[in-house]
Formats: structure tokens, C-alpha cells, sequence
């Protein structure tokens, strides 16, 4: 395996984003698996924070239920097919079953969606799925998830515009056994907003997206695509921070 986890990290850096407009990921590592079958693990920066329920409706467009239709695999380079090794991505197609939760002023949601979170590693020798850091494992036709999509634009973060999922762990799947009840996945990293909807039917979850304020930092920009929204609280959220440093105790603003 250690030739697979040496071509980890340019297939996260460049291909996801540069192939299918999946959220960047940035300096991912590569956790080696034990064999072929145990997914590799690769963990990175998000382009787009999704900690949080806040962080959800602030750079979520649209929260569904959608359901897992189709898995396949897509063609390498030529140049990883020379050398022998490299990274073969995946599609995973959903079909939206039902609109949980929208922002105010987003565009239309899909009827269906296709991502390119992931895929697998490859050498002469062997091959090992990939999977992000907290994203399920999508690979069982029919399962329900509840998802938080966003709509990229092109822009100086963005070169790849459309549909995708606000994070990888921001595909949460709907229990088998009881198709109102949200369930993280085996092994999903649990985050606060995962932590908030574990466990809840879809329509719990719809009333606590509805009862949820958008970060105060990202208002004043929300009809700006979501990463540079995401840029612009930043700095508001620093700038605002610098002034109440710089007032004196007791000073009113």
C-alpha cells in the first residue's frame, strides 16, 4: 500500500476539484489502509465551513433527501495509466426525493445530482477505495441521506461551477430501518450538526433548519457566491474583532 498512499494527495489537491467541481481540499493525509478492501482515508480542508447547523444555512442552498441511484467509476489520466498508478474517480448520482430546508433567494434545487467526492487508489498491484474524512459510504443503491447542497459559481476560489454537497460529512443517511430518522453513518465523523440531526426524523430537522440564524458575519453577503460569502465573514468577523481590541475598557461603540 505504500505506493497507493503516494499518489493519495495529488488526486485529492488536483482531481477531485479540477474534474468534477467538488469543494477544494486542501494538504489532505493519507491514513494507510491494511489492505486493498479497507478504504483509504484522506482528510483535508473544507472549502466551505459546514461544522455547524448555522454553517449550513448560512452556505447551504437547499437541505434533501435524496437517494442514492448509481455509483461508477470514471477514466484515469493516460498519463497514471502509464505509470501504473494513480487515482480512479467515482460518481455517485442521487435523485432528490424531497426539499427539507432552502435559503432565502437560492437558485431552483436539482431534480438530480451527481458528485465526485471520491473514488479509488491504484498500483501495479492493487487498488483501494478512497473516502474523504466523514462522508458515509455511498455505496448502496437505494439508501436515503439527508444532504446539504450549494450551488458554486465561478470565481477565485471556484473553477468548476455547480451542484455539490457542502461538505463530505454533510451527507447523512436516513435509517433503513425507520425511513423518518436521521442516522450517522458507520465511522462517520460526528460534527455538532451531524450530532444535532442524528437521530431526529426529516421533519424535526426541517423545523430546527427553519428556527436556525445565518452566521450575523455572512448576512450582509449572502447573495454573493457561497466561497467568497464565506471569505468576506471572515474578514468582517476579524475586522470586527480588531475594533473592540482597540476601544478602551469601558468605551461604548
Amino acid at each position: 500500500m505504500t505506493a497507493l498512499a503516494g499518489v493519495l494527495c495529488g488526486a485529492l489537491s488536483y482531481t477531485l476539484p479540477a474534474r468534477h467541481g467538488a469543494p477544494d481540499h486542501a494538504s489532505p493525509t493519507p491514513v494507510a489502509a491494511t489492505s486493498s478492501a479497507t478504504p483509504l482515508t484522506a482528510e483535508g480542508l473544507n472549502l466551505l465551513p459546514s461544522e455547524t447547523l448555522r454553517d449550513w444555512v448560512t452556505y447551504g442552498d437547499h437541505v434533501v433527501v435524496a437517494k442514492l441511484t448509481s455509483t461508477r467509476d470514471l477514466d484515469t489520466s493516460d498519463e497514471e495509466k502509464k505509470a501504473g498508478e494513480g487515482y480512479i474517480p467515482r460518481q455517485v448520482s442521487f435523485d432528490v426525493r424531497r426539499v427539507v430546508w432552502s435559503r432565502q433567494g437560492a437558485p431552483d434545487a436539482p431534480a438530480r445530482v451527481a458528485l465526485g467526492l471520491d473514488g479509488s487508489v491504484f498500483d501495479a498491484t492493487s487498488t483501494a477505495p478512497l473516502r474523504m474524512e466523514g462522508q458515509p459510504a455511498l455505496d448502496k443503491v437505494g439508501t436515503e441521506y439527508v444532504m446539504v447542497l450549494t450551488k458554486l459559481r465561478a470565481s477565485a476560489y471556484t473553477s468548476v461551477p455547480g451542484w455539490v454537497a457542502l461538505s463530505p460529512d454533510s451527507i447523512v443517511p436516513i435509517s433503513p430501518s425507520d425511513p423518518t430518522t436521521v442516522t450517522a453513518g458507520a465511522g462517520q465523523r460526528v460534527s455538532s450538526a451531524v450530532s444535532a440531526v442524528q437521530g431526529r426524523t426529516v421533519d424535526r430537522v426541517a423545523s430546527l433548519l427553519a428556527h436556525t440564524e445565518a452566521d450575523p458575519f455572512a448576512v450582509p453577503y449572502m447573495a454573493e457566491p457561497p466561497d467568497e460569502r464565506a471569505q468576506l465573514a471572515i474578514r468582517a468577523r476579524r475586522d470586527s474583532a480588531e475594533v473592540r481590541v482597540e476601544r478602551a475598557p469601558g468605551e461604548k461603540p
